[in-house]
This record gives C-alpha cells, structure tokens and sequence, in this order.
C-alpha cells in the first residue's frame, strides 16, 4: 500500500536535526599511571573473572551483559559536585543510549587507592582505565564542561575511558572517540557511526517491541514565505518516547523522555495507536488508549478543547461507531482517506468522510495485508501499525521484528506482488538503529 505525499497539502521533506553536544582542546588521552583524586568506578555483574574489563591500552573483550553500576568516589579536583556527576552519568548516557548494558548508579565505598603508578602532571596522561573497572582522572589537568571554551573536556576522557572498560581498543581512525591523543572536534561531540558499531558487535544491538510509532506532521514557511511540510518520527515504549533522526538513522541524543513531559493531557504510558487523519479539509491528530481517544491539539501542544470549552478524552465508540476497544494498532491511509484499526486478528476500514466503517468489514488481517511467503505474517496482536515518510511504506511491528506492506513503487519493480502484500519480517534494529532503554536514574541525573 502507497501513501505518497501527492495528494497532501505540501510536500513532506524530512525532519531537522537536533542539537549535540559541543567540544573542546587539544591534547594526550591517558594511558599509564595514575595519581588522581577522582575515581570514577564501573563495576560489572560478571559471572566470570575472564569476562572483566581490560587495560585501556589491552586488547578489546566484551563483558558479559549484565547492569552496569558506576558510582563518584570523590571529586576534589572540580568546584561542583554536581556538574560532574552529571557529566559523568552524560558520558555514561552516550554510550548507553546505543547498547543494551543497562547502568544505574551505586554507592561505592573507599578512595583512589592502590594505584601502582602515579600521574606525570599537568598537560601530558590525563587519566585511565583500571583493569577491574575503574577509570582514573589526573586532578593535575584543568577538566571542564563541553560548554567552556578552555581546559579539557571532562566528557570526552570520560567517553573515550569508558569506551576501554567496555572493551574498545586504540584507533587512529578520524573522527573516533577512540584515538589515542585528545584531538579537537566539530562543535558538536557524540558517538560517530562506527564507534557506535564497535560497541554493538560486542554487545549486540538494542531490542524492544513499541506501543506505538509514528511520523508527527508540522507546516513550516521556509525563506521564500512557501509552506512546506515536515515530519519528525516517533517511536513510544511504555512510559517513555524517543524522537529519532531519519537523516542521521539513530534517535535524538538524550531520549527517551518520559511521555508525561513531552505530549500533555494525553495518558502518561501505554498507548495503543496513533492516527492522522489529514485531507484538504481536516488536519486531525488523534491517541487512543483502552476505550478512549485523545485529540491532540499541535499548535497549543496539548490535548485538544472544542468550541464549547469540552475536552477529551471521549469514548472511541461515540467518535468512531462500529470500532471496538481497546486496540491493538491503527493507521490512516491518505491515499483512501481510510483507517485501519487492528484488533487481534481482524482489521476495520473506517471511512473519516462518512464517520463509519466499510459494508464489508472487518476482515481477516491476511485477507486485507496478505503474506507473501507463507507462514510469514504478524496474522494478530499488531503492536504498532506505522507508514513512514522517510521510506514511503508501511511497517507492521510485533515483537522485536517488522514486517514491510508492499507499495506502489514495489509493484511497478515487481509486478506479480500481490496488493498490501507483507514482505517477510526483518529485526526492528535493522532498520532503525539504537532505540535503546537508558536506566531512569541516569535519565534523571
């Protein structure tokens, strides 16, 4: 099935980029010794002592997934206690936010102590990784945060020393997080792609199954005072959403954010669908949880209050007569101005122009959406229904796996598909990359 923006009012483009984190001075990475009143310790849930982290400059080895637990042991060598906690737990977020180790924080007794070399002062190693986890910084070196224009990043050593406790080795390649010596960046420090890759293929790559996805429409007036049309993609896991980035293929740094801050007046988990109903004359945007739905109001960034001051939710049963509840998924087709609602292992065609469902339904879900290699189907308990602008198709998610609806383009390259054929189902986290779960006491810090 093709939902193509011709018909749209505007042309959809793509969504912006967001902001990252800017980036400091020059100068050596860490490698030896150590005289430091700050450790920063990572300690593992390691079954086996071969599984434990290696020297920074050893050879890379996975740890054995299990929660991550890091905790400050003191901090004499920064003016505020809590900018560098939290500069720590950011530097722990980057690089939990695209893997599956989980981490949280945990008290940890004791002090520097121990350490069998000592650090050759200001401007030369500025701090390393133990071999059972800690990460030493030299409080000889003038640290800062990412927003000062003097001294060394503080994020970044702990970035590239928590990259040699999780198991990354040295690299001279340009733009790694991993090179030996402390280079300047771009204004914007994060993770580049193949740092990120490193850590997956020793960890693996984030699953989950979503509540529901979808692309969230805005009109915007570009130089030229011509309206266009724009898209951001959202995807929604319990409490939680994260906004994700089609031009860079990963999620906004800094999600997932709690649902209740970010989309108000609508229920604060669990959502089952999302539908846009969008013609020449409407521009709806609409939640749905158990037996109810939510308009949501895009300009005033709430949920939606009609003429006479009523607000919602009200009962999908009134709104869309001959829909049952709760649902497992919906989406709106544009090209036929229908929605399709999903219940078990039936869907409903509703038409908007005429506030009713189709004479003919409902239907099986294979009958409407079926399988082109047999056997391979969601065939019930859709968890999120989804057509994407960024790729012109509709996904079908259940579980860790999509499956991809067959659309116009499919056709005309392949002309014996069969109509909303379903191609066989892929892993989510190929498709989309690093929609991970971050610990919440981190996401709080």
């Amino acid at each position: 099935m093709d939902l193509s923006p011709s018909r749209a009012p505007g042309v959809v483009t793509g969504d912006t980029k967001a902001s990252l984190l800017p980036s400091e001075e020059v100068g050596p990475w860490v490698q030896a010794s150590c005289r430091s009143l700050l450790t920063w310790s990572i300690q593992y849930a390691t079954k086996t002592p071969h599984m434990r982290p290696p020297w920074s400059c050893g050879e890379a080895k996975a740890l054995e997934p299990a929660p991550l637990l890091y905790s400050v042991l003191h901090d004499e060598f920064v003016d505020d206690h809590g900018s560098a906690l939290l500069l720590l737990s950011s530097a722990l977020l980057l690089l939990a936010a695209i893997n599956p180790v989980v981490a949280m924080p945990a008290p940890a007794p004791g002090r520097h102590l121990g350490c069998p070399r000592v650090f050759d002062g200001s401007g030369q190693e500025f701090a390393h990784a133990w071999h059972l986890g800690d990460i030493h910084f030299d409080d000889d070196e003038h640290f800062t945060p990412p927003t000062s224009d003097t001294g060394i990043s503080l994020l970044k050593v702990a970035v590239h020393e928590i990259g040699h406790v999780l198991g990354l080795p040295h690299t001279y390649r340009m733009g790694s997080i991993m090179q030996p010596n402390y280079i300047p960046q771009k204004p914007a420090f994060e993770l580049d792609w193949s740092d990120r890759k490193a850590i997956q293929r020793l960890y693996g790559s984030c699953e989950g199954s979503f509540d529901t996805a979808f692309d969230w429409i805005r009109k915007e007036r570009n130089q030229y005072g011509e309206v266009m049309v724009r898209f951001s993609t959202y995807f929604f896991r319990n409490s939680w959403y994260w906004l994700y980035e089609n031009r860079n293929n990963r999620t906004r740094y800094g999600d997932p954010l709690p649902i209740l801050t970010g989309w108000h007046g609508i229920p604060a988990r669990k959502i089952d669908a999302f539908v846009h109903i969008w013609t020449w004359r409407r521009d709806e945007r609409y939640f749905f949880k158990g037996n109810q739905y939510w308009r949501y109001d895009s300009d005033k960034d709430q949920a939606h209050t009609d003429e006479e001051g009523r607000s919602y939710p009200k009962l999908i049963s009134e709104g869309f007569p001959g829909i049952p509840s709760p649902l497992d998924t919906a989406f709106y087709d544009r090209r036929q101005q229908l929605i399709y609602f999903f219940k078990v292992s039936f869907v409903f065609a509703f038409d908007v122009n005429r506030n009713q469902v189709l004479n003919s339904y409902p239907k099986k879900i294979t009958e409407v959406f079926p399988a082109i290699r047999p056997h391979n189907h969601p065939f019930r308990n859709i968890d999120s229904a989804y057509y994407s602008y960024a790729h012109g198709s509709i996904f079908f998610f259940k579980g860790n796996a999509y499956w991809k609806v067959v659309n116009d383009k499919d056709k005309q390259q392949n002309s014996w598909l069969p109509s909303n054929g379903v191609f066989p189902k892929r892993s989510i986290s190929e498709k989309w990359f690093d929609v991970c779960d971050v610990h919440t006491s981190t996401l709080d810090m």
